[in-house]
């Protein structure tokens, strides 16, 4: 009605209570995130001693409240919905909006293993043998550790391309303001394009092994991040600051090149052949630490 159409008089039409109970239950989750970040630094440990000491308790307890929250929405909030409410700007903008907001938590909740992996990309690496034979020996000896965080680091990506995803497709070309846009409005999405950014450029240190595990693989990290560069050029036409976030990420980018080149991953024999660790702590670099570190 307030758009000038007629309510809908199905029992299922969208409720502005529903997106409000559901947003303020997933915000509820950030404290959760807190914990599972300050437990998993590789800021203070080595990442292999790191991998070693954690629980992982804490983060598999906030992996589970989140899912369980995903559990309750209702159907035109649940991702890849296709319900009927969503023709309503109102209700795919909500839609849309939980969406983003949720996948900043999971990129949140998943960044430290993502981190532990950039810093270290022989972490996952087994001890190369000559006398074993056969994938189903090392499925079985390998840790099942070394699969929580190879599988946690590629959620952290896939996280952040769908954020870039989001915002990319459902721009206004001309940069309107439109409170029936699908997304947020563009100064709320200039924080989440930096921090998917980072997440796009620790995927580059990371081992092909993990890579390959993303859906078409390499590729699909370097469309992200040109979609991420794109996002910036258009929202400095608003900010200049957005000019600034868009000239430290592509000399961050340089710095990882160059990272990438001298330390590729290889399986160590011995624990001297370790390779050195990547100072990945730009990972979680908001824009507003930037006057102080550009």
């Amino acid at each position: 009605m307030i758009f000038g159409g007629k309510p809908a008089a199905s029992s299922e039409r969208p409720s502005i209570i529903e997106f409000f109970t559901a947003y303020t239950r997933l915000m509820e989750r950030y404290e959760d995130v807190v914990a599972v970040q300050e437990e998993f630094r590789p800021i203070t440990h080595h990442p292999h001693k790191l991998m070693g000491i954690c629980e992982f308790t804490t983060l598999l307890n906030a992996d589970r409240k989140l899912c369980n929250w995903m559990a309750a929405l209702p159907p035109f909030l649940l991702p890849e919905s296709n319900h009927s409410s969503l023709e309503s700007p109102v209700a795919k903008r909500q839609h849309n909006i939980l969406r983003v907001r949720y996948l900043s938590i999971r990129l949140l909740l998943w960044r430290p293993l993502l981190a532990l992996v950039a810093a270290s990309p022989d972490l996952l690496l087994g001890k190369s043998t000559s006398n074993r034979s056969g994938e189903a020996c090392e499925i079985v000896d390998t840790p099942i550790i070394h699969t929580i965080i190879l599988k946690g680091a590629c959620k952290c990506i896939l996280s952040a391309q769908e954020i870039i995803n989001c915002l990319a497709e459902n721009q206004h070309p001309d940069g309107k303001i439109d409170h029936q846009a699908p997304i947020p409005d563009w100064w709320e999405n200039i924080t989440s394009t930096f921090i998917c950014a980072l997440v796009l450029l620790a995927a580059r240190l990371c081992p092909v092994d993990l890579i390959k595990q993303l859906p078409r693989g390499s590729k699909s990290v370097e469309d992200a991040w040109e979609k991420c560069t794109g996002l910036f050029s258009e929202y400095r036409k608003f900010d200049s600051k957005a000019g600034t976030y868009l000239v430290a990420i592509k000399s961050l980018a340089n710095s990882v090149a160059e990272m990438a080149s001298t330390n590729p991953p290889r399986a160590k024999d011995r624990e001297s052949d370790a390779q050195p660790i990547n100072d990945v702590t730009w990972l979680e670099t908001l824009p507003n630490d930037l006057p102080c570190s550009v």
